[in-house]
C-alpha cells in the first residue's frame, strides 16, 4: 500500500508551489497505483485518514473558495472546528498499521519535530519504506534570505530526510543543497535523484504578438522577502517615471503570520495611491491563474533563490517570455529559450530587462516563439518515474 502525506494540500485551499505539486502528484499517481492520502495530526501524534473537507481541499480545492483571498490558511482555520480536530482520533492509523511489510509512505513535505520522532520510530521498525520528495533547503544554506526560519530546527528536519530509503528532488541545485546540509549535520546520505517538476497547465498557449500592444506584466509568487517584490516595485516605479506604459499584476498570498508581507503590501498601497497601474490579486484559483497567464504580455520572476521556480515554466507553457535570474535552479529552469536574464538583485538590471521587453517588439516575438518551442514533461511522466522509485 502507498500512503501519501497530503498535509500541504489537504488542510486549506492554498495554491502555493508545494500544495499544487502535492495535488498533482496525488492526481497522477493514483491513475497508476492505489494511493491512500493521509494527514498528520500533531494532537494525536499519528497519521490519519482524510475527513470529507480535507479530501475536498486535496481534490477540489476551489470548489467552495472561488474568489481571491489574501490569506487562505486563515480562511481554512476558521472552518476547522475544535470538534473536527478532536474527531481525527477515530481516523488515526497506528504505527503498526502503517509499518506493515510492503507499505510505502511518500513524503512531499518536511513536517515538524513531532512527525520527525514518528519517522524515527517508523525507520527503526524496518518495515515501512519512506520516499521523500524534496523541494529546497534555502532556509538552511542561505539563511539570510529566510531569517524568520529557525535554522537549527530546519536542520533537524532536513536530517530527518536521511531516514528515507531514497529522496527525489526537483533540481540539481536542490540535490546539492541537501547533500551539503547532510554533510554539515553529520547525517548518513541516502540516494538523491533529480526529477524536475512537470509543466502541464491545460492547453498550451500560443504566441500572441497583440499582447505587445496591451502591455501587462505578471508576477506570480507569495509575498515573502525572498521573492524580491520590493526590488520589482522599485524597478517598475523607475519605468513609470520614464513614461513607460504598462500594468503590473501581482498574484500570490500574504504570508500567514501577517507581518512578513507587510512591507510589500505597504509599497503596493502607496503606488496605488499615487495612481500607478499596479494590482495585487492575492491568492487565486487555478482557473483565474490560467487566465492571468493568458492575458499577460510577459512575466517577471525576480526571486533571489529557488528550489525550482515553477512559475517560470508556467509562463513559458503559455508562450509568455519571462524575465528572471540565472543563479542556481533558476538557471536550470530558464535554460532552453524564452527567458530574458537579468541580475535580479539590482533595480537597474531588472528595470533594463523590463525596458527591453516593453519596447523591442522583435525581441518580444522571438522570445515568445522560443517559449512556444520549449518541451515539458507531463505529470503522467513524473508519476511513472515516482512509481519506479516506489517499486525499488
Amino acid at each position: 500500500m502507498i500512503y501519501l502525506d497530503a498535509n500541504a494540500a489537504a488542510e486549506s485551499p492554498v495554491n502555493c508551489g508545494i500544495a499544487r505539486t502535492t495535488r498533482r502528484i496525488y492526481e497522477a499517481l493514483r491513475r497508476l497505483v492505489q494511493v491512500t492520502p493521509v494527514v498528520w495530526s500533531e494532537r494525536h501524534q499519528a497519521y490519519c485518514r482524510l475527513s470529507v473537507s480535507e479530501r475536498t481541499f486535496l481534490e477540489q480545492p476551489f470548489a467552495r473558495h472561488v474568489g481571491a483571498m489574501t490569506n487562505p490558511c486563515v480562511v481554512a482555520k476558521r472552518e476547522r472546528s475544535a470538534m473536527a480536530r478532536w474527531l481525527r482520533r477515530w481516523r488515526a492509523l497506528s504505527l503498526d498499521e502503517l509499518c506493515r511489510p510492503g507499505n510505502t509512505l511518500l513524503l512531499p513535505t518536511l513536517g515538524d519535530d513531532v512527525r520527525l520522532a514518528w519517522m524515527k520510530r517508523a525507520a527503526a521498525s524496518g518495515r515501512l519504506r519512506m520516499l521523500g520528495v524534496f523541494h529546497d533547503a534555502i532556509g538552511y544554506v542561505r539563511h539570510e534570505l529566510m531569517p524568520d526560519i529557525h535554522r537549527d530546527e530546519l536542520g533537524r528536519l532536513l536530517g530527518g530526510l536521511s531516514l528515507c530509503q531514497e529522496v527525489v528532488t526537483c533540481s540539481q541545485e536542490s540535490r546539492e543543497a541537501l547533500l551539503h546540509a547532510w554533510r554539515e549535520l553529520g547525517c548518513q546520505a541516502v540516494p538523491v535523484a533529480v526529477e524536475p517538476w512537470p509543466t502541464e497547465f491545460g492547453p498550451r498557449g500560443q504566441p500572441d504578438p497583440t499582447r505587445f500592444d496591451r502591455l501587462r506584466v505578471l508576477y506570480v509568487s507569495s509575498l515573502v522577502p525572498r521573492k524580491n517584490h520590493l526590488t520589482l516595485l522599485t524597478a517598475c516605479e523607475t519605468l513609470w517615471k520614464e513614461g513607460r506604459q504598462f500594468e503590473l499584476e501581482l498574484i500570490g498570498r500574504e504570508w500567514p503570520d501577517g507581518q512578513t508581507s507587510a512591507a510589500v503590501i505597504e509599497a503596493i498601497r502607496r503606488l496605488e495611491h499615487e495612481g500607478r497601474p499596479v494590482r495585487w490579486e492575492g491568492h487565486v484559483s487555478e482557473e483565474t491563474l490560467t487566465t492571468a497567464y493568458r492575458e499577460c504580455s510577459f512575466t517577471v520572476y525576480p526571486s533571489l533563490a529557488e528550489g525550482f521556480g515553477l512559475p517560470i515554466h508556467e509562463s513559458l507553457w503559455f508562450s509568455r517570455p519571462c524575465i528572471c535570474g540565472t543563479n542556481g535552479a533558476l538557471g536550470e529552469v530558464s535554460a532552453g529559450g524564452g527567458c530574458l536574464p537579468c541580475d535580479q538583485t539590482r533595480v537597474d538590471s531588472l528595470a533594463a530587462a523590463m525596458r527591453q521587453l516593453l519596447t523591442d517588439r522583435a525581441l518580444y516575438v522571438r522570445l515568445s516563439q522560443e517559449a512556444a518551442a520549449r518541451s515539458f514533461r507531463s505529470w503522467d511522466d513524473y508519476a511513472g518515474a515516482l512509481r519506479r522509485y516506489l517499486r525499488e
